[in-house]
């Protein structure tokens, strides 16, 4: 009890809402005021305006789609969650110094889930994402979102957009990948 209670004392104090039940104790406080200290530094805020919901139809390009209702839209900060179904599926990963190796796979293709962030690199909104599929079989998969995942009977995004946050893409040195700037 202690040790859920410190992360909801945690979420609580990121939130400035929680107070404390009478009689309850928090085993793991000095955690918590750990991580409260150590993400302080670096921790960026912002307040959610807005959810879009989108259905994407059958023979679109993922990518490409969240892409077009990004900048449709005017977004520059979001996070988003989808699932559906594709009929094929491209995923990446990173293998070294900035480079990618992309993976395709032919479906049909369950979405167990998608999630991303949306922020700027050189200057322009990005999309970041993770997705994870399954075949008929069973068998998951999953990596960086490509283009190249094609919708089969449906694919349902719902992005929170947010604002009075820079979220901004920056070349790591050491990983020669865009990180977030926090």
């Amino acid at each position: 009890m202690g040790e859920q209670f410190c992360a909801l004392r945690f979420i609580g104090w990121w939130t400035k809402s929680f107070e404390q039940p009478r009689g309850v104790s928090c085993v793991g406080i000095n955690i918590c005021r750990h991580i409260r200290h150590s993400w302080s530094n670096s921790m960026k805020e912002g307040k959610p305006v807005r959810v879009l919901v989108e259905r994407l139809r059958r023979g679109e390009d993922v990518l490409v789609r969240l892409n077009q209702l990004v900048f449709e839209n005017g977004i520059t900060a979001a996070s988003f969650t989808a699932l559906g179904a594709v009929e094929k599926a491209s995923v990446g990963f990173s293998v070294r110094n900035g480079q990618y190796s992309t993976v395709s796979y032919d479906g049909p293709l369950e979405v167990l889930s998608c999630v991303g962030n949306v922020s700027l690199k050189h200057g322009k909104p990005f999309i970041h994402a993770h997705i994870a599929i399954a075949d008929k079989e069973g068998k998951a998969y999953g990596g960086h979102l490509q283009p190249g995942c094609i919708v089969s009977a449906t694919f349902e995004v719902t992005m929170l957009v947010y604002e009075g946050i820079d979220l901004v893409r920056k070349l790591d040195s050491e990983t020669k990948l865009y990180l977030l700037d926090t």
